[in-house]
């Protein structure tokens, strides 16, 4: 993590607190999402297309890295069996900020919430068709 790096705080949101924040989520959803359809050729992604409604109706919790106040990264989860696993829902990351472990970041916390994880992913994503699940020791031996 470079210096400009440290300077991200961390946040989370619980369903209920989601509308708050919907607004700013959703554009980041977006972007985040034109690019991964831009990727794979095929804008068929349910994120794409969803408003700030379909957003906050989706109950998902969030893990949230911000800049300032502006997210950067979000992680949209909920849990499968309490205290035992998530499902991964969504994980976005400002185009701007790819490749600066905001993304693994987001997982990590998520897997220090329970100690598995399963995440979906489109037929065509390529980079994520073998990231379905994953344990906390595995993705931490995978960071380092």
């Amino acid at each position: 993590m470079n210096n400009k790096d440290r300077l991200l705080t961390e946040a989370s949101l619980r369903p209920e607190e989601v509308h708050a924040r919907a607004s700013d989520l959703l554009t980041l959803q977006h972007r985040a999402y034109a690019i991964e359809a831009e990727l794979i050729g095929d804008n068929r992604i349910p994120p794409l297309h969803e408003d700030e409604a379909g957003l906050v109706a989706a109950g998902l919790s969030w893990l949230l890295e911000l800049k300032g106040s502006r997210i950067i990264g979000a992680l949209g989860y909920r849990h499968v069996s309490e205290g035992y696993a998530v499902d991964i829902d969504r994980l976005i990351v400002d185009p701007g900020h790819l490749r600066k472990g905001i993304g693994s970041r987001l997982v990590l916390r998520a897997l220090d919430i329970c100690p598995r994880a399963q995440v979906s992913t489109g037929r065509d994503n390529a980079p994520r068709a073998g990231f379905t699940s994953i344990s906390a020791s595995c993705m931490r031996a995978m960071s380092k």
